[in-house]
């Protein structure tokens, strides 16, 4: 007598990965919606986290800092799009400009995908005193 061999048909490794592709197709959509989700709430947790740190060095070391957009991390833009990154830095001297790399307290990258709008404002300045 010959025993039955466990295994699977063709058939039923046929119906198996097309159950799997449908499957696949439904998750897909909601992995990018999640992607594009977590994209932006990481973004704003960059721009605020570095918001926070002018503030506070404004604060503690009782100097003028400032975030404002940046291209290359040196300088600011001028415009009100952060997107492309952004720089912090003491400004003692209230030109609105880092006068030394010194002064750069830190850089902000780029963010992929993604615009960053201002409405207007091209930089964030904080004071250790009501002004």
């Amino acid at each position: 007598m010959h025993e039955p061999k466990a295994g699977f048909t063709l058939i039923e490794l046929m119906l198996a990965l097309a159950v799997a592709a449908v499957l696949m197709s439904l998750a897909l959509p909601s992995m990018r919606d999640l992607q594009q989700r977590q994209r932006i709430v990481s973004a704003a947790n960059e721009l605020v986290a570095h918001i926070n740190l002018a503030r506070q060095h404004a604060v503690l070391k009782r100097e003028i800092t400032v975030m404002c957009p940046s291209l290359d991390g040196a300088a600011c833009t001028g415009g009100n799009r952060w997107e492309h990154g952004w720089i912090v830095f003491r400004d003692p001297d209230r030109d609105g400009a880092p006068d030394r790399p010194g002064d750069v307290l830190r850089v902000g990258g780029a963010m992929a995908h993604l615009l960053i709008d201002s409405a207007g404002r091209t930089r964030i300045r904080y004071s250790h005193r009501q002004q």
